[in-house]
């Protein structure tokens, strides 16, 4: 999904004090601005924000004083970030920036406040923040309860759940235009072209 003006999909089926979530985000915004690109709310209308995450075109911003809670901070790369938080009512808020939940220590933490999240939107639900044009993408959104979602497999061009000569050629397929549904774009600059085929390569060889 790729946005350049307000625009979003919302997921009503949290209904939890806690929740995680793991998406990768793609900005490329000119100007400057501070734009929403996931926010939690209280209810479905939705209303009653509890936390969001924010774009500044260099950081990831994470607040969630709408449930009483603090606010961090965590720089973005250029290309496509991964992002997962973990949302506890009464605990910690704590975020993963481009680092695997399922494996790495968070990249921080802070007090979550409290309340239940009733429904998300990721995308520009705010619009665009200040920011004068540009779009931001979005992929591979999922959530759950308790357990941490992790990154996804990268170089996995034809989404088999494992990387090997095959996917050379789901890399061939997707720069020809014939969309893959894997990870074709194994460097995550934001575009699929040769480059791609020495990440494969490399990721292979155990890189």
């Amino acid at each position: 999904m790729s946005l350049d003006n307000t625009g979003h999909v919302q997921d009503n089926s949290p209904s939890h004090s806690a929740m995680i979530a793991r998406f990768y985000v793609l900005p490329q915004l000119t100007g400057s601005g501070d734009a929403d690109i996931f926010v939690a709310y209280s209810n479905e209308a939705p209303s009653g924000v509890l936390f969001d995450i924010s774009f500044d075109g260099t950081n990831f911003n994470f607040d969630a004083g709408g449930a009483g809670g603090a606010s961090a901070s965590a720089a973005a790369v250029t290309g496509w970030n991964l992002i997962e938080v973990k949302f506890n009512s009464g605990g910690n808020f704590e975020y993963w920036v481009n680092v695997d939940a399922t494996t790495d220590p968070a990249t921080g933490s802070f007090s979550s406040g409290s309340g239940t999240i009733e429904a998300v939107r990721m995308g520009l639900p705010n619009g665009l923040g200040g920011f004068s044009g540009g779009k931001v993408s979005y992929d591979s959104y999922e959530s759950h309860a308790s357990t941490p979602v992790g990154s996804l497999l990268i170089g996995d061009a034809n989404a088999d759940e494992t990387v090997n000569v095959l996917d050379y050629s789901s890399v061939q397929q997707d720069i020809l235009g014939n969309l893959q549904s894997g990870q074709p774009d194994c460097n995550l600059d934001g575009s699929v072209n040769v480059l791609d085929y020495g990440c494969v390569q490399s990721v292979i060889l155990g890189g």
